[in-house]
């Protein structure tokens, strides 16, 4: 069974989604289908229910889906890192490599 989660539970410090309300509605909530995704990522932006004038909920398995789908994004974007800074200090040992082979040896005129 699906839990519905009321919206000041799911954003706040310590909560499900630790962003500030303005980031939250901002970043994190649909506001329109022209702009699904979170900004800078591929992720849909959650959609809430409103089950009264005043009460908005989301669901349990949307937050979790959002969450670990953040999640998996910062994973890839570390390993993506590691590996372009692996790739730049392999090219400077070849550059390093490539002066110490090519430099005169000192004392030799």
């Amino acid at each position: 069974m699906t839990r519905m989660i009321r919206v000041n539970a799911i954003y706040g410090r310590g909560r499900l989604i630790p962003v500030g309300r303005r980031k939250f509605y901002e970043d994190i909530v649909l506001k329109s289908e022209n702009d699904p995704y979170i900004p800078g990522t591929k992720i849909r932006r959650l959609r809430l229910a409103s089950l009264g004038e005043n009460v908005r909920v989301g669901f349990e398995h949307e937050i979790e889906a959002l969450a670990e789908a953040l999640l998996a994004e910062r994973d890839a974007l570390a390993e993506e890192a590691r590996a372009v800074a692996a790739a730049a200090a392999s090219g400077r040992e070849a550059k390093k490599k490539k002066r110490r082979i090519e430099a005169p040896a000192r004392g030799a005129a």
